[in-house]
């Protein structure tokens, strides 16, 4: 029997994510073993749960970030959630996604913390949005009642009471 080069790649990232390790030291494993940066990447994006169509179309937008440094694009494409398994929402949870969402609108954030903000709620991690917004407004936002409204709108929303 005979595999594919994707799939020995995919299977030895499996493995080195159930060990522990982050999407993008899997990604330098695989690299380091003399695989190609892009299929290691995509290799790496399908052990964790994505279609590789989708996975393959996804990291067309990165592109022109194959003259960095091997550690610099595993760190881009991690911190940018290239490698997170991207969740389909139901009806529910997009409303709650839309009341986050708005709230976020009322206060200025840092674009590192958006993007984690997003990559929180592309993988249906609402809860943790939510409570990264609490912790960081009461610092940040404590007197914002628009921004506190929708927050707990979106708290007690039953997108977010009934999320997996």
């Amino acid at each position: 029997m005979k595999f594919s080069e994707d799939a020995v790649m995919v299977a030895f990232a499996i493995s080195r994510l159930q060990d522990g390790r982050r999407p993008a030291e899997a990604y330098l494993d695989l690299v380091a073993t003399g695989a190609n940066r892009r299929p290691a990447a995509i290799a790496v994006c399908v052990a964790g749960g994505t279609e590789m169509d989708v996975a393959e179309q996804r990291l067309r937008a990165y592109d022109g970030s194959w003259s960095l440094r091997d550690e610099d694009v595993a760190e881009l494409l991690e911190s940018n959630g290239y490698f997170d398994l991207e969740v389909a929402l139901t009806d529910a949870q997009n409303a709650a996604v839309s009341l986050i969402q708005q709230a976020m609108a009322q206060v200025a954030l840092r674009p590192a913390y958006a993007t984690e903000l997003g990559r929180l709620l592309r993988t249906g991690r609402l809860t943790e949005a939510i409570d990264s917004l609490r912790t960081t407004g009461r610092e940040r936002w404590p007197e914002n009642p628009r921004f506190w409204g929708l927050l707990e709108q979106a708290s007690v929303h039953p997108g977010v009471i009934q999320e997996p």
